[in-house]
């Protein structure tokens, strides 16, 4: 007989192993199920010739006995050798009593039945209901061996995913998780066949697939569509189902304990209960999966094996339906309209979701903090719809009743997600009665032949186009000098795609901007192009700036009030974090912390710093929020505050925080000197390299949007203690030495060659050298850009200028004297003096 490899799972014990005083019933219900007696209960019709649940080496005869019969003291009639085959084959292949709900729908035991046991209170763990579950299915002539393999197969998915995840080594060997899942899921399978000696068999082959004269509106079985669904659709979204479905609402909350348990538990009885309100059809089956982002696997693989034309799908079937047929901007969305807008349209963070509808507590609730305990890897995906049915509960209970579209619209318009055409969209479609989305005016194509045709254009600018655009400043900012700060195609691109999300990309508006920065006959051409025909006799209007200003209708009281996480939810914060979180008193180490927890995610950002300066021993108040923000000049965050009178205070800040907020501000005045147009490495790595910050910690160090940050990060990474003064100090050296550079690119090649790299030919940015040895001919010292050499060198270990053999431990990477003397230039000295000159010798 074979053994089963075995998992790190919960062993499944006898019922008199794991018998215990107390109920264990894993099933809450709200919903009563009455309980048939066996000669009512419908049995599914199982194919003639069916082996009975043996393995190869066993001749006994099956046995069965009247479940209706009840233990007495939690006692059990002696199991038949079939039940014992079973519980070996499970606990062989390391399958969790807990999932006993799961085999049975693999086993399709009737629901009525699986109630009965869940209620049993006899039966009072994991395991006795495993055992009364497989008795139940032998009795129904449902304990043959290709289920029983089928449910070890799709049992199995879920648990070796947590299994690959929680072993670390897996990800450093650079394992695929499919892959993984796939060997292990074969490996357990084929020794369950041979075990039974099943034969070959498709485990996961439902019995819905392959049937003539099929309607979109038949029912599915909920073990067909369990199958079905656990092949197509991925991990994350599952857990959107029961929303999908328009499960109801009663229904839907009595799942939500579940959902820290096994998957398949909550999902058995998902599909039970979606089973019992009639809502599994083929059409909605299709549909959700459709939804989820699998419409491929419904169109290529799903339908022809069902016998169904995809694209015959009932039209309202494959659409986000509305729960009602009310038109008015204040009609109560369903969760499934929820799960549609903000699971399909846009992305938006769990966190910054709670912060923006005013639940920021529920962030805290008992479900999500048990699951993030329970996974180490808890996707936002999961996150947001918890937090979705979460936030719908609690907006049911209140007077309104619900997430009306008005209260969605706001929310997608708050400035931390600033998707207008997608707010508007939504908008008009829902009021229009659920059409489906129009196609946006400029198809992605388009900005491409626009783009092209833009940066054709002689002394062509992106930033007047962006500017005419009406993208804010930090938009514009960010893209202008991002990391394709010299990619004109790029950058102007990336102007088209981010105006077209603020909803600024319509047909008038582009024409204005085109004016406004194009020459008349460039204008003409493009409105007069074939591929443009929603220019074609368009005047150019721009539309208003991009200035939205308070969301909420709530009435404000002039003065200062303390800083709330409701009111931080309707400013813009992350485009400028360091700096706010500066002029607002946070130290480097917890920016550091903000930046390294949020990986820059501008909703995040906005998100951790709102929770930093509600911290009530701060003392934060609006006021002071608003004269940081004045200070800072910052209009694009002042374009979202509401009127504030600064001079009425509620009380004084405390004095550590005033004293963070001075330093801060003495930092930001030195930032001020760098570049505007500085991007996020050029500038600052002849900074680094002077510091004397090894490379593969600068390289380690990620990079935010803000360069003033950076260079305090780098300080810090080096072992200084950073200053105002120190900051000031570097940034008017690296200013000097852009000149002096720039002065070299104006030269001839024969005066700046000495600051080139023989082997790139770019003025060097991070300079590593090769000294002369004693008695070799030569230049005493030839300096490389520090990654060009060394890459040089472990391809061909020899000296890139004199050819002689070289070990990397040649090279000097401290190279101070390069910098400074291409700084002297700026004075007429000699270009030539690097050569035979040591540090000692220079100026």
């Amino acid at each position: 007989m074979n053994n089963f490899p075995t998992h790190s799972h919960a062993p499944i014990l006898t019922p008199q192993e794991a018998r215990s005083p107390e109920s264990d019933s894993t099933i809450p219900s709200n919903q009563e199920c009455s309980v048939r007696p066996l000669s009512e209960i419908t049995v599914p019709q199982i194919p003639q010739g069916t082996s009975a649940l043996h393995p190869h080496t066993t001749t006994s005869s099956v046995t069965s006995r009247n479940i209706s019969q009840t233990p007495t003291d939690g006692s059990r009639v002696p199991m038949t050798d079939a039940v014992k085959n079973a519980l070996k084959c499970l606990k062989d292949a390391g399958i969790d009593a807990q999932q006993w709900q799961g085999l049975g729908l693999v086993l399709e035991v009737p629901y009525d039945m699986i109630k009965s046991i869940d209620t049993n209170l006899a039966l009072s763990n994991p395991e006795s209901k495993l055992c009364e579950l497989l008795t139940c299915a032998e009795t129904s002539n449902l304990l043959i061996p290709e289920r029983l393999v089928q449910g070890v197969s799709e049992l199995m998915d879920m648990a070796l995913r947590k299994e690959f995840r929680n072993d670390l080594r897996n990800i450093l060997k650079y394992i695929f998780l499919d892959k993984y899942v796939l060997n292990k899921k074969q490996e357990i399978v084929t020794s369950a066949k041979s075990f039974f000696d099943c034969g070959y068999l498709s485990p996961a082959e439902p019995d819905c697939y392959n049937n003539d004269n099929r309607s979109w509106y038949d029912r599915i079985s909920p073990r067909d569509a369990y199958l079905i669904v656990n092949q197509h659709v991925v991990e994350a979204e599952r857990y959107s189902l029961a929303a999908r479905l328009d499960l109801p609402d009663a229904d839907r909350e009595a799942l939500l304990p579940l959902l820290d348990g096994e998957w398949n538990v909550y999902f058995a009885e998902l599909l039970w209960r979606a089973d019992e309100q009639q809502l599994l059809t083929f059409a909605n089956l299709c549909a959700v999966i459709c939804e989820s982002g699998n419409r491929w696997a419904v169109e290529t693989k799903v339908c022809p094996r069902l016998g169904l034309d995809y694209h015959q799908l009932p039209e309202y079937q494959s659409k986000r339906m509305l729960s009602e047929n009310n038109s008015e901007p204040d009609r109560l969305l369903s969760i499934r309209d929820l799960v549609s807008v903000f699971s399909n349209q846009m992305h938006i963070l769990p966190e910054y979701l709670a912060q923006v509808c005013g639940y920021s507590e529920l962030l805290k609730h008992p479900l999500l903090m048990t699951m993030q305990k329970t996974f180490k890897f808890f996707p936002d995906i999961v996150k947001r719809m918890i937090l979705l049915e979460l936030i719908y509960q609690q907006n049911r209970g209140n007077s309104k009743g619900g997430l009306s579209i008005t209260d969605v619209v706001r929310i997608l318009n708050k400035p931390e997600v600033m998707e207008l055409r997608v707010a508007n969209r939504l908008l008009s479609n829902m009021t229009a009665g659920g059409s489906e989305q129009a196609s946006p005016v400029f198809e992605p194509s388009l900005w491409f032949k626009l783009t092209d045709m833009l940066i054709q254009i002689p002394d062509f600018e992106a930033e007047p186009l962006a500017k005419m655009l009406g993208l804010p400043d930090h938009k514009r900012k960010l893209i202008i000098s991002g990391e394709y700060a010299k990619n004109l195609r790029q950058i102007t691109y990336n102007i088209l795609s981010a105006a077209n999300k603020l909803g600024r990309l319509t047909p008038e508006n582009v024409v204005y901007a085109l004016s406004q920065t194009c020459p008349a006959s460039f204008v003409n051409s493009v409105c007069n192009m074939s591929q443009f025909p929603q220019l074609q006799s368009i005047t150019g209007t721009p539309l208003p700036p991009v200035i939205l200003g308070q969301q909420d209708e709530i009435p404000r009281k002039p003065g200062s009030i303390p800083l709330t996480m409701d009111f931080l939810g309707n400013l813009l914060l992350s485009h400028n974090v360091h700096r706010i979180g500066m002029c607002t008193g946070l130290g480097f180490d917890e920016l550091d912390a903000l930046q390294t927890c949020t990986e820059d995610e501008p909703q995040l950002l906005a998100y951790r710093l709102s929770k930093k300066l509600t911290e009530t021993e701060r003392g934060l108040e609006t006021g002071h929020l608003y004269q940081a923000l004045q200070w800072l000049d910052d209009k694009d965050a002042l374009a979202y505050f509401p009127q504030q009178q600064t001079d009425e205070f509620l009380s004084c800040l405390p004095e550590q925080t005033i004293n963070n907020i001075q330093q801060g501000m003495a930092y930001i005045s030195a930032f001020r000197q760098i570049p505007a147009t500085a991007d996020g490495t050029e500038w600052i790595l002849p900074i680094a390299c002077k510091i004397g910050l090894p490379r593969r910690k600068f390289d380690h160090i990620p990079i935010s949007c803000d360069p003033g940050w950076n260079l305090i990060r780098y300080l810090l990474a080096a072992g200084e203690s950073p200053s105002p003064q120190r900051v000031k100090e570097l940034v008017e050296w690296s200013g000097q030495l852009k000149r002096a550079k720039d002065l070299l690119s104006e030269s001839g090649d024969n005066e700046s060659s000495a600051y080139r790299c023989p082997i790139g030919g770019n003025l060097i940015s991070w300079p590593a050298a090769i000294d002369k040895k004693q008695n070799q001919g030569g230049p005493q010292t030839v300096y490389f850009e520090h990654d060009l050499l060394f890459e040089w060198v472990h391809k061909h270990p020899i000296h890139p200028v004199t050819s002689a053999a070289i070990d990397v431990k040649e090279i000097r990477t401290r190279c101070p004297e390069f910098f400074e003397q291409l700084i002297a230039t700026l004075d007429d000295q000699s270009f030539s003096p690097l050569e035979g000159k040591t540090t000692d010798e220079l100026p």
